[in-house]
């Protein structure tokens, strides 16, 4: 099965916007404040430069910031986490993985 960016992208991020608009309305709750602290810190920042928005502009600001947040980090992840094999990004193989490939050939030997 193969996932296509096109498709997986838009619809991550509307699922995204889903949760962290439900997120905003329980931030006392550990999980809802994870995810919607990335738009927290950037209506913070906002504040503090005096250009912080209200009302609406609040809640599009952290909404949005966070669901982009998140689907960004998701799909940076989404080929690490299921393998080249499965993706069209390519990665560099990382050194611990040669390293631990090199001992399981000379410890079999």
């Amino acid at each position: 099965m193969q996932v296509r960016i096109r498709l997986a992208a838009p619809l991550l991020f509307t699922l995204l916007v889903l949760a962290s608009s439900r997120a905003l309305n329980h931030m006392d709750q550990p999980l809802a404040l994870l995810l919607i602290v990335p738009g927290y810190v950037v209506q913070a920042w906002l504040f503090e430069a005096h250009r912080a928005l209200g009302g609406t502009g609040y809640v599009v600001t952290m909404v949005g910031v966070s669901a982009l947040v998140w689907t960004l980090i998701l799909l940076g992840l989404w080929p690490r986490c299921f393998g080249p094999e499965h993706s069209s990004w390519e990665f560099p193989p990382c050194d611990l993985d040669l390293e631990y490939r090199h001992r399981v050939r000379t410890h079999r030997r």
